[in-house]
This record gives structure tokens, C-alpha cells and sequence, in this order.
């Protein structure tokens, strides 16, 4: 049996074209839902790298921040090192309190101190116009060693110690002499004077000593602690 088709050939052909271009909208919306959905894939990727990349870009700014800051601490250490270092080379390794309070230790309790004076004697260093006239000046050939032996002088370094003291008789004068000899601190001890003077009604004798502190000794810290302790 032979199916008879009615329909004319325009609506079949009008009909075929319609289902072709259903079809093809389909494809092309299911391509641009893919293409969006890749696209919005792709966005949330491309957002979560430039999150962690201005989350980056922070960290170095932090770092190079705080590189600079440590750069700037060990310069100012080294500054302060450098102060340090010029500090103790300029500073004496013993204080006058000190010394002062070592000689009133020493000192019997019969025995009173009357005065006391200190000065410093240290090496001036040379100035700039010294230093250059120095360093332009050659020397010449015709001076020998022991000539330029001759003319150096010793370095200087010492504190001048003189007091003036009460004590009973000549026996407290000696004892305040040997305690200061035995003293490491002190050195050269020497009497100037020894006299008879009366005080309200009592005889007693008037001494002068002079002794030297050096200055270019090392002393431990240990022990300036210790002659400290002993002297309060």
C-alpha cells in the first residue's frame, strides 16, 4: 500500500528548514552555555590568581619593608659599636671615685684626710694640621736609628695622686705608706713631708704623700668591682 502525501512540497521544504534552524539554535545555545560556564570558570581562576598576586605583591612589600628597618638597625648597631669602642678607649680604667674611695679604705682610722688632689696625665693626640705636616713630611735620610730613638718620647698615661693627711705620729704616717705600697693600684708612693703641727691642744703629724695610678694597666673588671666592694 502506497502512502500518499497531501502536504505540497513548499510546506515539507518550509517545515524542514524550521527544524534545521531549531536545531541549530539549540547547538548554539548549549555551545554559549558551555563557552559562559568555561568562561565563568575561567574568571573565578583568573580572581582567585589575582587575589593570591596582590597577596604576594603585599608580602614583598612587607619583606622589602622590613629589609630596609633591618638594614637600618645594624647601621645604627654599628654606630653604636663604634661609640662604644671610641668610649672605652677614651674613658679611663679607673674612675677618681674610685681611686677616692680606695685611699679612704686604706686609711687607719686614726688618720684623717686633710685634702686631696688628682691630675690626669694623658697623651694629646694630634691635630689635623699635625697629622698632615706628618704624613707630607719625609724623613731624612741622614738620621739614624738611635737618633730617632733618642727623640721619641714615652707615652704619658697616669693619674698624679696628692693628699694631704692627720695622724696620730710618724708609726700611722708608715702604716698609710705601706698600705698604699701594698695596693696594686698604686705605685711610686712618696712622702713629701712629714711635720710636727698642734690642734686644739694635740700633737700630731702633717703628711703629704704623692702616688701614681697608671692608666695604661688593663684592670679587670672583676677586680675594679671587687676594690669597689672592699672600699664601701
Amino acid at each position: 500500500m502506497k502512502d500518499i502525501n497531501f502536504l505540497p512540497d513548499v510546506y515539507m521544504k518550509r517545515q524542514a528548514r524550521r527544524n534545521r534552524v531549531v536545531r541549530e539554535i539549540v547547538l548554539i545555545v548549549s555551545l554559549s552555555l558551555v563557552f559562559i560556564g568555561w568562561w565563568a570558570v575561567g574568571f573565578r581562576e583568573v580572581s582567585v590568581l589575582k587575589n593570591e598576586s596582590i597577596k604576594l605583591q603585599h608580602e614583598v612589600s612587607m619583606a622589602e619593608k622590613l629589609q630596609l628597618e633591618l638594614i637600618q638597625l645594624q647601621k645604627e648597631q654599628g654606630q653604636l659599636e663604634r661609640e662604644m669602642k671610641l668610649k672605652n678607649e677614651l674613658s679611663q680604667p679607673v674612675q677618681y671615685t674610685q681611686i677616692i674611695a680606695k685611699i679612704g679604705s686604706l686609711l687607719p682610722e686614726s688618720v684623717a684626710l686633710l685634702g686631696l688632689e688628682m691630675q690626669t696625665k694623658r697623651p694629646k693626640p694630634m691635630t689635623a694640621t699635625q697629622a698632615a705636616a706628618k704624613a707630607q713630611r719625609k724623613p731624612a735620610r741622614s738620621r739614624s736609628r738611635n737618633q730617632d730613638q733618642k727623640k721619641t718620647q714615652p707615652v704619658i698615661d697616669e693619674i698624679s695622686v696628692e693628699f694631704d693627711g692627720l695622724a696620730p705620729d710618724d708609726l700611722h704616717v708608715a702604716e698609710v705608706i705601706s698600705r698604699l705600697s701594698d695596693c696594686p693600684l698604686f705605685r711610686g708612693v712618696e712622702l713629701r713631708f712629714s711635720r710636727e703641727v698642734e690642734r686644739d691642744g694635740l700633737i700630731g703629724r702633717k703628711f703629704k704623700l704623692r702616688t701614681i695610678v697608671s692608666l695604661s694597666h688593663e684592670y679587670a673588671k672583676p677586680y675594679v668591682e671587687r676594690e669597689m666592694a672592699d672600699a664601701y
